[in-house]
């Protein structure tokens, strides 16, 4: 399949992927979707699971996904299929080592430690701070990793230097 080249200019954005590939089922179902477009009942038919909505959107969150409409046949229903958008990955950006390993660091901290991190992130945004700079600032948290943090969140967003809480999240 004929495919793109996702282009990171950011360390930041260097997250999203390494929780894709930690994890084997999210790297099974996209190494399924980079051969071929697929329905969610065909890879659960595939890899044997019925666990495969978090994995879609997780791919999907990182911009790694695409999804068509299969056209059915007479009389059946249509099915979203998906496949991957990128092949092949280029990193453009410099950083220090330090960063770097923060970077790794908080793509791979465990659930219950990342949870107490953004929970004081979502204090501070409660309390008026919204801005990178602000946050960084009382926190004591590079501005690097600040992003990174959000970028990994399921509850935070990132909208140009504002930090928003995602309502539900």
């Amino acid at each position: 399949m004929a495919k793109r080249v996702r282009i990171i200019n950011d360390l930041p954005d260097l997250v999203p992927l390494l929780q894709i590939f930690t994890s084997t089922k999210h790297k099974q179902v996209f190494d399924l979707l980079s051969s071929k477009w697929c329905t969610e009942e065909e890879l659960k038919a595939k890899l044997k699971s019925e666990e495969i909505g978090e994995s879609l959107d997780v791919l999907r969150e990182s911009g790694l996904l695409e999804s068509k409409w299969r056209i059915p046949e007479a009389g059946a229903t249509p099915e979203v299929e998906y496949a991957t958008s990128y092949s092949r990955v280029r990193l453009n950006f410099q950083c220090e080592m330090e960063e770097l390993g923060d970077i790794i660091s908080i793509s791979f901290i465990d659930e219950e430690a990342f949870g107490s991190i953004e929970d004081n992130i979502i204090s501070c945004i409660n309390s008026g701070k919204d801005s990178i700079s602000n946050i960084s600032i009382s926190e004591d948290v590079p501005p690097i990793l600040l992003k990174a943090i959000v970028k990994r969140s399921k509850k935070l967003l990132l909208k140009g230097q504002r930090i928003e809480i995602i309502s539900g999240g």
